[in-house]
């Protein structure tokens, strides 16, 4: 606006003229989430005249500063409320000094762990159990690999392994009743290798004899192990452990026999 005078004497028969420049200055605003999830960023926005308009931004507790712009991003990695404020980049270009929003982060669960140990055998369910995160809390499960589950949002959730398989991952994520997620946890999924079991022991016995060999397995204590005899009537095992098996033989024709362990 342009404010203009005249102004004449008619004693000194003289006059002048005179001009003043009145910049009328908008107010701004700023938007943006008034509530966040825990480990989650918001982004803020500064208009004037619907125009974007070049602010510098603080936060209180400071998570970061952004200066001479019209947007600015914020992580928020602890739960609490904070105080989003902009200055205008450039002095008296508003009404106010300064516009400020006020954030509430929501807490998040804490980081789920995976049990069990993750080695496994192909074409095979198995159970994983989340646990940790607190109560009430709901768990998501995903993977790699081809690994399927029967419920992604049960616990424990059952797992099946595909039939074939080398390397994969489950993932785990906790969500809050009030559907804050946490951090997510992975764990690697391997395959057994093909196991190589070994027996040990005589070659030769007399009929109606117990002799004792000796069981090497590939996953002791975590895989099991089958024992035939051939043929059948070749002998009878007597007894059987984890490690070794006795074995009574009897008289055959011919007389040959063979020993085959199977570990699963």
């Amino acid at each position: 606006y342009v404010i203009q005078c005249h102004m004449s004497n008619d004693v000194l028969e003289c006059e002048g003229d005179a001009t003043l420049t009145i910049t009328v200055v908008d107010d701004f605003t700023i938007s943006g989430p008034d509530s966040l999830c825990e480990n989650s960023a918001g982004t803020f926005s500064a208009l004037q005249n619907f125009l974007p308009f070049n602010c510098n931004w603080t936060t209180l507790p400071n998570v970061g500063t952004v200066s001479n712009s019209p947007n600015a991003s914020f992580n928020f990695t602890a739960a609490g409320t904070y105080v989003i404020t902009a200055v205008p980049a450039v002095a008296n270009t508003s009404c106010v000094p300064s516009q400020s929003i006020t954030v509430v982060v929501l807490p998040a669960p804490l980081q789920a762990t995976i049990s069990p140990n993750p080695l496994v055998c192909p074409a095979t369910p198995y159970s994983y159990t989340a646990s940790g995160s607190g109560p009430g809390v709901t768990y998501n499960w995903t993977s790699t690999g081809g690994i399927t589950f029967n419920n992604p949002t049960a616990n424990p959730v059952s797992a099946t392994i595909p039939g074939v398989f080398t390397s994969g991952t489950i993932t785990v994520t906790p969500v809050s009743s009030i559907g804050c997620p946490g951090l997510p946890t992975t764990i690697p999924v391997t395959g057994y290798a093909t196991p190589t079991p070994s027996i040990t022991g005589p070659s030769s016995s007399c009929p109606d004899t117990n002799m004792t060999y000796n069981i090497s397995l590939t996953y002791p204590g975590s895989s099991a192990v089958n024992i035939t005899i051939n043929p059948s009537n070749a002998g009878v095992i007597v007894s059987q452990t984890a490690t070794t098996v006795v074995i009574k033989w009897f008289v055959i024709s011919p007389s040959q026999a063979t020993i085959t362990i199977t570990e699963t």
